[in-house]
């Protein structure tokens, strides 16, 4: 029972890391991010916001998660990213907590906003969620 709420609090401690490290990038390093942003086809691999993106999980180890714990950021990351970047948008799925791809499409539409990676709770909180 504690490997679980120990996930879930590693979930959300992951949520607002990527949320943050994803607005730093846009902030501090425009014209290296700026490269994921033009190209027609979406890509998921950027440098910069990757190394700051996964430096969560050395982060999750020193403070003392475990691999179990963090596994579920580790698949939801993934999956999301590559889902994300898919030129098909879903506009079917109705808003919510959870990031969908058409969130972060609008991400790339407005560079300014909708940064978060797995919940709309930080953009919605910053004023950021369109």
């Amino acid at each position: 029972m504690q490997t679980i709420l120990n996930g879930l609090i590693f979930i959300l401690i992951a949520d607002a890391w990527l949320y943050w490290t994803h607005r730093i990038s846009h902030k501090f390093f425009p014209k290296q991010h700026a490269l994921h942003h033009k190209y027609k086809f979406k890509t998921v691999f950027h440098s910069v916001d990757h190394i700051f993106n996964w430096g969560i999980f050395p982060f999750g180890w020193l403070v003392g998660f475990t691999t179990t714990e963090m596994l579920p950021v580790i698949v939801w990351g993934i999956m999301f990213t590559f889902i994300s970047h898919r030129e098909k948008k879903n506009y079917k799925a109705k808003p919510g907590i959870i990031m969908r791809t058409v969130d972060h499409e609008s991400h790339h539409d407005s560079y300014n906003k909708n940064y978060g990676v797995l919940f709309t709770l930080w953009d919605r909180t910053m004023g950021t969620y369109i």
